[in-house]
């Protein structure tokens, strides 16, 4: 009976060590085959996060590219006057569709830097916007400052002033000529400006009301 028994015993204590042998080659297995499959989910989510990254470059690129145009209302001038001695920068905005058989009138607008973009929006706005126009189409020419206190005095200061008499020689005799010559004017002009710029027009209108009468 004693050696049936650990026959017995030393046949499951076999059986017990083969079972942990498979155990261990099964469990080598799964892990193996698990850490596989994470180095390929791994991999795949790198490629993913890189190809979003790429295309999201390669959409930004093509889509400034594309879609990105520039707002222009005019063009910039220099002209150079004699009686300033100086050259003055100029911005010109002009009509849509400008016929040849048309002239148009010229709105001369003083502090350019500030005041010519909302002048073109303001006439544009009269012109394009309403089912019927509110003004006609017009030449905008904006007068860019070079020193705007001797130019256009304060009120106190323009009886005393010698160079606001050159400033309206220069607008008068080099730049109402020279930009009807360079464009298809009517011959009527309108001044405007704010502050300085306005009592400038004021000089100006009462100087030669015909060259300017309407400001």
């Amino acid at each position: 009976m004693k050696i049936l028994k650990n026959s017995i015993v030393k046949v499951i204590l076999a059986f017990t060590c083969i079972r942990r042998e498979n155990v261990k080659r099964q469990w080598s297995k799964l892990a193996a085959k698990c850490d596989i499959n994470h180095k390929i989910i791994n991999y795949m989510k790198y490629r993913a996060i890189f190809f979003l990254i790429f295309t999201a470059i390669i959409n930004v690129s093509f889509g400034q590219s594309n879609n990105t145009n520039k707002i222009e209302i005019g063009i910039s001038r220099k002209i150079l006057s004699k009686l300033l001695s100086e050259s003055r920068e100029l911005f010109i905005y002009s009509p849509r569709n400008i016929s040849a058989k048309q002239k148009y009138p010229v709105i001369y607008i003083f502090d350019a830097e500030s005041l010519f973009s909302t002048t073109v929006s303001a006439v544009k706005f009269l012109n394009y916007n309403s089912y019927m126009p509110q003004m006609p189409e017009a030449f905008i020419v904006g007068i860019v400052n070079s020193k705007r206190d001797r130019d256009m005095p304060v009120p106190q200061e323009v009886e005393n002033s010698k160079s606001i008499e050159n400033f309206y020689q220069f607008l008068s005799q080099e730049l109402v000529p020279y930009i009807d010559k360079s464009f298809p004017t009517s011959g009527l002009n309108i001044l405007a400006g704010h502050s300085q710029g306005g009592l400038f027009v004021t000089y100006a209108a009462v100087q030669n009301p015909a060259l300017f009468p309407f400001v």
